[in-house]
């Protein structure tokens, strides 16, 4: 039961870590974007290319995190 227990605790804990690791991603991504948008000297592909890479991983963050591992939240 201990074994089951702990099993669930990582795979809640990997769970989150993949998350913020999406999130780390994107924040990378919306910050060349914005700096390209700054510095002006960008064309619109140089500033779409990071913008739309940090949708992708905001969305597959958000997956990962709330993706549920097939059972009952309450069942361990």
């Amino acid at each position: 039961m201990k074994r089951m227990i702990q099993k669930y605790r990582f795979s809640k804990y990997k769970r989150f870590t993949n998350g913020l690791l999406f999130a780390v991603i994107s924040m990378t991504a919306l910050y060349l974007c914005i700096s390209d948008i700054y510095n002006k000297t960008a064309s619109s592909f140089e500033i779409m290319f990071p913008f739309v890479v940090a949708l992708i991983s905001m969305f597959l963050g958000f997956l990962t995190m709330f993706h549920s591992n097939g059972r009952a939240e309450g069942s361990i």
